[in-house]
């Protein structure tokens, strides 16, 4: 009897370990030509959008550009609204001469990529802070301000669209 109990045991574990299970996330989609990843975690990852870098204010000095974070579905929800951030958007300033960094107005989206619809926009009051010029954001950094001042882009709009939670 303990025989077949074993063996009946062992055959049941050996069929759940070879079961196929199915992903609960969706894998994001690719991400758009000229965002490349800087970082990623168990939370999400966090993106530099190379298509928007631009002097700030017109200071040759000061570049700036986004940087995207993508969340994984399940980490920004707000379950009483059927809401889920799925990514958010800052406006990140890098002082070519100093080597610091500040950030402005981040904005949350429904989509990957700062994309979808415009969840709720924080003005933030971009402090000076350092950063380790070896970290990702001191290798794109470093990038940046090799760009002469006279190719740069004009500076993206900022956000107009009505955010959902405001």
């Amino acid at each position: 009897m303990k025989k077949q109990l074993l063996i009946c045991l062992s055959l049941a574990l050996l069929a759940g370990c070879t079961a196929k299970s199915t992903p609960t996330d969706t894998p994001d989609p690719a991400p758009p030509k000229g965002v490349v990843k800087l970082l990623t975690d168990n939370d999400g990852s966090v993106w530099a959008d190379l298509r928007t870098i631009s002097a700030y204010n017109g200071n040759p000095n000061l570049r700036q550009f986004y940087m995207l974070s993508s969340y994984k579905p399940h980490v920004l929800e707000m379950k009483k609204l059927h809401i889920s951030i799925r990514s958010s958007r800052v406006i990140t300033v890098i002082n070519c001469t100093t080597h610091e960094r500040a950030r402005f107005e981040r904005v949350a989206f429904t989509q990957p990529f700062a994309q979808g619809e415009v969840i709720v926009i924080t003005q933030e009051i971009g402090q000076w802070e350092s950063y380790p010029q070896n970290s990702p954001l001191g290798l794109v950094g470093g990038m940046v301000c090799k760009i002469p001042a006279d190719r740069l882009k004009p500076a993206p709009a900022r956000e107009t669209r009505k955010p959902l939670l405001g």
